[in-house]
């Protein structure tokens, strides 16, 4: 007897890089909106926001694919402001100098100066 085996076929798309590649997100560390590719930028379209494509790669590699592992250097004042995690859209906690999800536990640290002076977002 002959059995009939489904083969599952490729979809017709574009090359997809990043979290889209495994249909995951990342999200806005200032407002938890799903970020979206607006053309070449991934983009919070709630504030506004574009990444630039280093800090893209960067969030990308720390809170999606978690081939980095982010610093937690503490700072030595408080960042204050409400924070979200880029991998899993979660509040961020501010303790002894480290900004840290309060779900997957990794530090932002390293991205806060360039979030704040270099990536506006519109409230």
């Amino acid at each position: 007897m002959l059995q009939r085996i489904a083969v599952a076929k490729p979809l017709n798309r574009g090359p997809l890089d990043g979290a889209e590649r495994f249909g995951q997100h990342m999200y806005c560390p200032k407002c938890a909106s799903p970020l979206e590719r607006i053309g070449n930028e991934l983009t919070c379209r709630k504030g506004q926001m574009g990444l630039s494509k280093a800090m893209e790669a960067g969030l990308q590699a720390a809170f999606v694919d978690r081939t980095i592992s982010p610093h937690e250097k503490p700072f030595s004042f408080r960042v204050g402001g409400t924070w979200f995690c880029p991998g899993d859209g979660h509040p961020m906690k501010e303790a002894d100098g480290v900004l840290r999800c309060m779900s997957c536990s990794l530090p932002m640290n390293q991205f806060v100066h360039q979030l704040i002076e270099l990536h506006p977002h519109s409230k």
